[in-house]
């Protein structure tokens, strides 16, 4: 059985639907990558907060 051969317009559309597919799919990695650098930091509870005075830190 042969594929039917399909209009330019029809590979026009199939190429916007996968642009548009591609394009979502980097604006959630994105997103996600945002989210995760400058919102979600699960360790700052557990980091020390910075002292307020200005003496030498002993170690």
């Amino acid at each position: 059985m042969r594929a039917k051969k399909l209009r330019p317009k029809a590979y026009l559309m199939l190429l916007c639907i996968y642009s548009l597919f591609l394009y979502s799919l980097f604006l959630s990695f994105a997103f996600i990558f945002y989210f995760y650098t400058f919102c979600y930091n699960p360790l700052a509870k557990y980091t020390p907060k910075p002292r307020e005075n200005n003496e030498k830190q002993r170690f």
